[in-house]
């Protein structure tokens, strides 16, 4: 049986058929249309409430990978899903098992296919799924990074003492 904590944190994951009107305010606010958040990304309210979650096509747009949460910002508060690292609820988390990833929007008929194998087409990069989205939309079609923090992996008190004083001797 599956532990009742694990079991939230899964349902936080969970597409319902549904999406509530403060998780696409999320999106209307960041310039993305409805039709576009609801039909062409596919954005639901997770099954737990308390979060809009994305789901994460592979390249070729045929199959989930995943999916991204965007906890609301009472479960952040209340810490409902902290992380093991820093006990804290982070603003977005990928389903277990995604890891990092490129986000394609996959929309106005995008064919990431055929951009990734001609490299005179101008593409962008931008950090976090929304952006992306919005990039998009008008007109560059735009790769969405997951956190570009997310990709450096740990660093350690050391390697941050070591940074920061190269950054001093550099301003001197």
């Amino acid at each position: 049986m599956i532990n009742n904590d694990y079991e939230k944190y899964l349902n936080a994951f969970k597409p319902s058929e549904s999406l509530l009107a403060r998780h696409l305010h999320d999106w209307l606010k960041s310039g993305v249309d409805e039709k576009t958040v609801r039909e062409e990304l596919g954005v639901r309210t997770s099954v737990a409430g308390d979060s809009w979650v994305i789901p994460i096509w592979n390249l070729e747009h045929t199959e989930i990978l995943g999916y991204i949460a965007r906890y609301d910002d009472a479960a952040i508060k209340e810490n409902r899903y902290p992380s093991k690292e820093e006990n804290i609820t982070p603003k977005y988390r990928a389903s277990p098992g995604l890891g990092n990833r490129f986000f394609y929007p996959h929309i106005k008929g995008i064919d990431w296919v055929a951009i990734s194998k001609d490299p005179s087409i101008d593409i962008g990069m931008s950090e976090g799924i929304q952006k992306a989205v919005k990039l998009t939309l008008e007109g560059l079609p735009t790769i969405g990074l997951f956190g570009p923090y997310n990709w450096l992996g740990k660093i350690d008190e050391h390697d941050n003492k070591e940074d920061k004083n190269e950054q001093e001797e550099q301003q001197e």
